[in-house]
């Protein structure tokens, strides 16, 4: 809930900003300032601008990482776990702060890669609903130690936090997060899929985004909806997007931030 809230300020601050500032006022400033984005230790996400340094250019973000339209094979690490092993070290393993609308168990995993982290090797999921053979990817990316020792979450500052193993009997499922709602979290996810993706602030291949869900619904004029933040990874940060929330009542009703009204609107 702290980290919906840090959101939405954010959201608010910038339209505010947008809407106060001159093209002067911009250009004097060296055009748009980009933040530093990091996650506290009580997982609010802080984002940190600095306004004072003219001209100053925002860091390089570096290339976008897209994901593999097809599965890589999976490479088994030198006295590693097998893959069935790690998936149930996954499934058994807390949401907490994964940013999934449900259980880890409830959705898939897609293998990315077997890398090396802080000198230590680890297989590198991400979560994903499917739906007539099309992924929507969800949450967070994870690793899992090849030693099956630990398991760690990606953070908002592109860097990995730990997660608490077996303990997915203390977490909510799907039901219990949404009690309202008359249309599921994934279907919900899935009917982004027919509007126009610009409309809806997507930029990039909807196969590289990964969409956050918030772990209840959340009023946005006056409905109750589904709130799912899209996700780019580039090689040094993490960019959120603005919000996107699906009513749900199951009225098919989409809401998206109109750049130039700074405001939320329908999507038709």
């Amino acid at each position: 809930m702290k980290r919906k809230i840090f959101i939405t300020l954010l959201a608010g601050c910038m339209c505010l900003l947008c809407a106060c500032s001159s093209p002067a006022e911009e250009s004097s400033a060296g055009g748009h300032t980009e933040p530093s984005i990091f996650e506290d230790s009580d997982g609010n996400i802080v984002y940190n601008y600095n306004f004072d340094e003219d001209g100053v250019p925002p860091a390089d973000k570096g290339e976008l990482k897209k994901r593999a339209t097809e599965e890589p094979a999976f490479a088994v690490a030198k006295n590693g776990i097998s893959r069935e092993e790690a998936e149930k070290i996954l499934d058994e393993s807390s949401s907490y702060r994964m940013y999934l609308p449900g259980k880890t168990a409830d959705f898939k995993k897609f293998y990315n890669q077997t890398l090396k982290y802080e000198e230590k090797d680890y297989y590198s999921f991400s979560f994903y609903a499917e739906k007539n053979s099309v992924r929507m990817f969800v949450g967070t990316d994870v690793l899992v130690a090849c030693d099956g020792s630990e398991v760690l979450r990606l953070d908002a500052a592109n860097s990995y936090q730990q997660v608490e193993m077996n303990s997915a009997q203390d977490d909510k499922d799907a039901k219990q997060m949404y009690p309202d709602a008359k249309i599921s979290a994934q279907d919900a996810l899935f009917s982004l899929l027919d509007k126009d993706a610009e409309k809806l602030g997507l930029t990039e291949n909807i196969n590289d985004y990964t969409f956050e869900a918030d772990d209840e619904l959340v009023a946005k004029k006056s409905v109750n909806c589904y709130q799912f933040i899209p996700k780019l990874r580039y090689e040094s940060s993490v960019q959120l997007g603005s919000a996107i929330y699906v009513a749900s009542d199951d009225s098919g009703r989409i809401f998206a931030l109109d750049n130039e009204k700074h405001e939320y609107d329908i999507v038709s």
